[in-house]
């Protein structure tokens, strides 16, 4: 919803004047050009698109030559960006057609723009006739007739849309009835041609009536790029179609309404659904039926050309019905504020429903209210704010209701002011002033009728004369009339033309100053100094040549003269001086207390006396109106003093007197000094010629004659504080103090250097008569900050102690102790696997240099302080290899000795001799570890002729004697023996062992 300020019976309320952008709108002959920031029409005489001259300047056409039908940048990037950079000529390549025509009692007119011309048919005149901006609408008229028709078509675009629409109005201007008038709009549309694309596009009823959105759309779509191309409108008395052979239907108009086929002839009036497209090179078009016209009736119906599908609400939103109030368009939804002047008659208004003649409109009954039905109405305008509102007849159905609502305010009184204001020239003015009813604003004009208000203004004092301003209210919207204001400058007054005359006596009063002023006969105040003082003001008229006189004026110095006149306005100022000298009386007598040292006090001397001022100067800039002053001197204060008094206005002459300064000994600007014990005390004094120096100070009572000392190896009996006493050869003393502070310096002891074992700890020691100490590195370390600190660091390391000092003087102290970490010596044992009791040496490796050896255990070896003892056992072991370097640093490694048999500590004869000599006369089992679970003898045949189980190894009692069956086997040969034993060390795995032995007899 919007709100609209206008005044009706007075002027206009608007305070702000909008300053619309430039665009381009203009006529060229009866030709019309539009242009907006994203499409660009050119405009018939005719009133079809498509001109038939060159487009102006700055436009971008691509018809034949220099022609302009209509073209868009639907991007909206500009139309020298992408590709392609814009499109268009929609219609002008190849054989162009665009036009509209009007059917009516059976005549049909039609304006086309075809191949290189446009043309009028059927008794149709007209051109194009205005253009207008207004907001980011841009506008070009068409009128015309066609018999009794009077026909307006009114094409605006808008500057940052993707389309332009057209409102037409058809008039009847006869006294008889027009009969069945209809109207067509149609184009051939080619919108990809210019860029690159064929003529062919594909082509679609987008909506028909009926249908939910209220809404009739036919469109052509590019079919290399998308271009659209899309002819709509929102009246219900509207029908699209599509000519598919050829470019224009060849039906009347009321044919192709009327039709209740989907396809008359050569044009396709309905497609089954929405999605269905007809792809060809074809034009479209829609055709309203405006029906029947009486004398002196018109109708309206408008439509729009939309080149962006992304702004086809928003052009379906501009093709609606709206309110025309008073010749003005408003929008359903607006609310039109007005003023108007208290006491007002009620007055007859026109208020219409614009581009809604294509439906049936009943208005709800309202006060003052003309009609209740139709598009045109009148209302009676008060000061009661009323709400309009028209139904559409809901056969129609395509238009919500229309709602405006007109809402009068009363112009209020104009303000009270202030007037006549008076300034002076060039004075300071203030913002004009004005009064009127609460949180209105005051708005000020310099002229009575027109002009732009602001709402300050300072008037201008730069010329003298009366001037008139001009104030009003705005109340809201309704601004009141003005009230003058008057402003009154006036001149600054002049003075020149001094002159004067000096009293005749010491202490006379009759000098005078004559001066002349602006006006004969007028009164002024008058302001001067006397002596640099200012004096009380006088009133004085001027003579009639325009002279002042100042008289009874007395010896001295007159300045910074000038006039007030009778506005407060103030004249430049006379500074001159003016000196009215006249006779002097005797000088005074003067003395000092001189001679004097530099930072000494002066005092002067006179005699003291009532009704006498005193003028003292000298020397260095002095001034004094003490009868006896006194100062404090320095070397520049020397010199020559005058005293000038005044007794009852006489002036004396000036009296002298002489002040000797002597210099006094130069600052020797001594700094106190902090010094380390031990240090050097030195302090220079730049000696001045013929001074001498005495130094007292230190608690050790040092003396010295020289400006400068050095005193070697300070202590703290040095320290205190020293005096400097300076005097000159006229005896002028200067004294200077400074402290010297000695302070104790750090003593720092370490440890020695040291070597330990690799992964021991020892502790370092720094001895200090500071607290604040710091060890670097302090990697390997416990604390850094310890004097004991515990070490234990990874290689051999140099370490640095700080002692801070606690005194800024004295620097800090540091240390160093070298610590040697002897590395561990290397041994590496080596798990071993070995046969059950059989003898093996260990051999671990050493590093080179271990000395020193030792076994834990000692179980099971040869030795236990070699590098290589010799295993021997039936068990499994682990021992810890133990060696160490002359150092006595020592490293140990782990060695696991694991045990295992495999039939090699199982010994079996070859051959045995059963002879009872007592040797060799039994084949038995012997070895160690193992216990025999069986044991067997079987002759060549496989025949078992012994066998012995579960029994111990080495006992002849189980072993073969040579028999079988309790007898001697008297075939000596060779027998196969099995031997099943189980290993004691495993876990009773056993062991098979196969063998043949030898029985000799």
């Amino acid at each position: 919803m919007k709100n609209f300020y206008y005044r009706i019976g007075g002027l206009f309320a608007g305070l702000f004047l909008a300053v619309q952008p430039q665009a381009k709108a203009q006529l060229s002959g009866t030709e019309a050009f539009l242009q907006g920031d994203h499409v660009e029409v050119g405009i018939a005489t005719n009133g079809a698109f498509g001109s038939g001259t060159n487009a102006p300047a700055g436009y971008h056409p691509r018809g034949a030559g220099s022609l302009l039908g209509f073209i868009a940048d639907p991007d909206k990037d500009g139309w020298t960006v992408g590709t392609p950079d814009y499109f268009g000529d929609y219609f002008l390549p190849g054989s162009p057609q665009e036009g509209w025509d009007i059917q009516y009692n059976g005549v049909w007119a039609k304006a086309w723009r075809g191949s290189g011309a446009t043309s009028f048919t059927g008794g149709l005149t007209g051109s194009c006739t205005a253009y207008s901006v207004v907001g980011d609408r841009i506008s070009a008229t068409w009128e015309g007739t066609s018999g009794p028709l009077k026909i307006r078509a009114v094409t605006t675009l808008r500057k940052d849309k993707v389309y332009f629409i057209t409102k037409v109005t058809v008039k009847n201007t006869s006294s008889s009835t027009v009969n069945r008038v209809y109207y067509e709009r149609t184009v051939d549309p080619d919108n990809e041609v210019t860029v690159g694309g064929g003529y062919v596009t594909i082509n679609k009823f987008e909506y028909q009536l009926p249908n939910k959105s209220q809404k009739t759309l036919v469109s052509a779509t590019g079919q290399t790029f998308g271009a659209y191309l899309g002819l709509g409108t929102k009246d219900c008395r509207a029908k699209p179609y599509i000519v598919i052979a050829g470019l224009e239907p060849t039906d009347s108009l009321s044919q192709i309404f009327n039709a209740n086929s989907k396809q008359i002839n050569n044009t396709i009036l309905d497609i089954d659904t929405p999605d269905t497209a007809y792809i060809n090179d074809v034009g479209i078009g829609v055709v309203f039926n405006l029906g029947n016209l009486a004398p002196g009736d018109s109708t309206n119906l408008s439509y729009a050309y939309v080149l962006s599908k992304d702004d086809l609400d928003s052009a379906f939103a501009d093709i609606s019905p709206v309110w025309e109030y008073e010749g003005t368009l408003y929008e359903s939804g607006d609310t039109v504020k007005l003023c108007r002047a208290k006491g007002s008659p009620t007055i007859r208004q026109d208020l219409n429903i614009a581009y809604g003649s294509g439906y049936s409109w009943t208005w709800s009954a309202r006060p003052g209210l003309s009609n209740l039905t139709g598009t045109d109405n009148e209302i009676d305008l008060g000061m009661n704010t009323v709400t309009y509102v028209a139904k559409p007849n809901e056969a129609f159905g395509c238009v919500d209701s229309m709602v405006i609502t007109i809402q009068p305010f009363q112009i209020p009184d104009p303000p009270a002011v202030v007037s006549p204001v008076t300034y002076c020239r060039f004075g300071s003015a203030a913002p004009l002033s004005a009064s009127g009813l609460p949180g209105a604003t005051m708005l000020y004009y310099t002229s009575a009728t027109g002009g732009t208000p602001v709402t300050s203004l300072i008037p201008s004092t730069n010329i003298a004369g009366t001037y008139t301003f001009y104030a009003s209210q705005l109340n809201g919207i309704c601004e009141s009339g003005r009230t003058p204001i008057t402003i009154i400058v006036n001149p600054i007054p002049a003075i020149d033309s001094f002159t004067s005359s000096d009293p005749t006596y010491c202490g006379a009063k009759d000098g005078w100053i004559r001066f002349k002023v602006d006006h004969p006969g007028t009164t002024y105040t008058v302001y001067y100094d006397f002596n640099g003082k200012g004096q009380p003001a006088v009133t004085a008229t001027s003579d009639g040549d325009g002279y002042i006189l100042l008289s009874g004026l007395v010896r001295g110095s007159y300045t910074a003269i000038y006039v007030v006149n009778s506005f407060g306005c103030v004249s430049t100022t006379y500074f001159g001086p003016i000196d009215l000298l006249g006779p002097t009386g005797p000088s005074p007598v003067i003395s000092n207390n001189g001679p004097l040292c530099a930072g000494d006090t002066l005092k002067l001397f006179t005699a003291v006396r009532a009704e006498t001022d005193y003028l003292w100067t000298g020397p260095d800039g002095f001034t004094s109106t003490e009868a006896q002053p006194q100062l404090v001197v320095t070397s520049a204060s020397g010199g020559i003093y005058y005293l000038v008094t005044t007794y009852k206005f006489c002036q004396s002459d000036p009296a002298m007197t002489t002040v000797v300064v002597a210099p006094s000994p130069g600052d020797p600007k001594l700094k106190d000094q902090n010094l380390c014990e031990g240090s050097l005390l030195n302090v220079e004094v730049l000696a001045e010629p013929f001074t001498d120096y005495i130094w007292n100070g230190g608690f050790d009572g040092f003396t010295a004659n020289t400006a400068s000392f050095k005193r070697q190896n300070v202590t703290k009996d040095n320290a205190g504080r020293y005096i400097l006493t300076a005097r000159t050869e006229t005896g002028c003393l200067r004294s200077d103090t400074m402290y010297v502070t000695v302070d104790e310096r750090v003593t720092l002891s370490v440890s020695a250097d040291t070597a330990f074992c690799y992964g021991d700890t020892i502790s370092l020691i720094a001895t200090t008569n500071t607290t604040n100490i710091f060890w670097s590195p302090s990697t390997g370390m416990n604390d850094s900050t310890s004097r004991t600190p515990r070490i234990s660091p990874a290689g051999s390391t140099k370490y640095t102690v700080t002692a801070k000092s606690d005194h800024a003087a004295c620097p800090d102290t540091s240390g160093q102790v070298s610590v040697t970490v002897i590395p561990t010596p290397q041994v590496t044992g080596y798990d071993t696997l070995v046969r059950m009791n059989i003898p093996y040496t260990l051999l671990p490796t050493y590093g080179q240099d271990v000395v020193k050896y030792r076994w834990e255990p000692a179980d099971s070896l040869s030795c236990a302080n070699c590098p290589n003892p010799v295993f021997n056992s039936s068990k499994d072991m682990t021992y810890i290899i133990y060696a160490s370097n002359t150092q006595g640093c020592t490293g140990h490694d782990t060695m696991i000795v694991r045990v295992f048999c495999d039939g090699a500590n199982i010994t079996m004869p070859n051959a045995f001799t059963p002879n009872n000599d007592g040797t060799n006369d039994i084949f038995y089992v012997r070895g160690t570890g193992f216990t025999v679970k069986s044991f067997a003898i079987y002759n060549r045949l496989g025949q078992e002729v012994f066998r012995k189980e579960n029994f111990n190894a080495n006992d002849p009692k189980f072993g073969w004697d040579g028999t079988f069956n309790g007898q001697a086997i008297s075939d000596a040969s060779g027998f196969v023996y099995m031997l099943e034993a189980v290993c004691l060390h495993s876990n009773n795995e056993p062991i098979l062992i196969k063998g043949t032995v030898l029985m000799i007899k």
